[in-house]
């Protein structure tokens, strides 16, 4: 897809996720220009539930849409996340789809980190060159220290390539401005800060497509904000007009 002046662009879709008009909009912005050839590291900031994965796969479906292709790899709780975890998962997910070209690196078989980063980088040049790339990293804030590392080398890289990186962490109870996070900062192009919405905002998206039982909608539209939405379903459910916006 393209405009008038054979730029790239993402597509126009009326977005459900009231309130998150800014935001998608800078993702769209990264969006088209990986389209154009010029990844970007994009870094989705907020407390928990509030939304970030909401944005990151209303993003990926977009992305898809326009024939890009997607990989999603997660971070776990600390105890539990294997060194290079969630690119571990984006390279199996990769292999499952198409096992033949590119083949994704192999940890066990590469002699050092460096060897190893070396191979990811050009694993992930090379699935862009088919045809442009969404990487989304689920819960950074549980990233062990390998995978941090691979993310920033990656991230030096993205400038030249139809390569758009997207990362959601918590913003609290986390430090992102010391040693490894800092790096990953200093490599970002894009930061989104999610806030909370508005009662007004949340209970808008419950009004324009009410047609759906109220607590299902809205907790399965609600931008990740499911335990504010639990708690006021009931009452919209009893008097929807006592909930319009202020």
């Amino acid at each position: 897809m393209a405009d008038q002046t054979g730029r790239p662009t993402a597509p126009h879709m009326v977005s459900t996720l009231v309130g998150r008009e800014r935001e998608l909009a800078a993702l769209r912005d990264a969006l088209v220009g990986a389209l154009a050839g010029s990844g970007s590291l994009v870094l989705i900031g907020g407390e928990a539930g509030i939304g970030k994965t909401a944005l990151a796969a209303r993003l990926a479906r977009e992305a898809m849409d326009v024939g890009v292709r997607t990989l999603v790899g997660h971070c776990y709780d600390l105890s539990e996340t294997p060194p290079y975890g969630p690119w571990l998962e984006c390279f199996e997910a990769r292999h499952e789809a198409a096992p033949t070209s590119p083949a994704p690196p192999l940890l066990a078989v590469a002699p050092n980190h460096e060897a190893f980063f070396a191979q990811a980088i050009a694993f992930f040049a090379a699935l862009a060159a088919e045809r442009p790339l969404v990487v989304t990293l689920e819960d950074l804030h549980w990233a062990d220290a390998a995978s941090l590392d691979l993310l920033r080398a990656l991230a030096r890289t993205l400038a030249a390539l139809p390569l758009l990186l997207v990362v959601t962490y918590r913003c609290h109870g986390y430090i992102f401005v010391r040693g490894r996070y800092a790096a990953c900062w200093a490599a970002c192009t894009i930061r989104i800060s999610v806030p909370r919405r508005t009662d007004g905002c949340v209970f808008s998206q419950y009004r324009r497509e009410a047609r759906l039982p109220v607590a299902h909608r809205l907790l399965r539209e609600g931008a990740g904000e499911a335990c504010r939405v639990a708690a006021t379903a009931p009452r919209a459910a009893r008097s929807p007009s006592a909930l319009a916006p202020d």
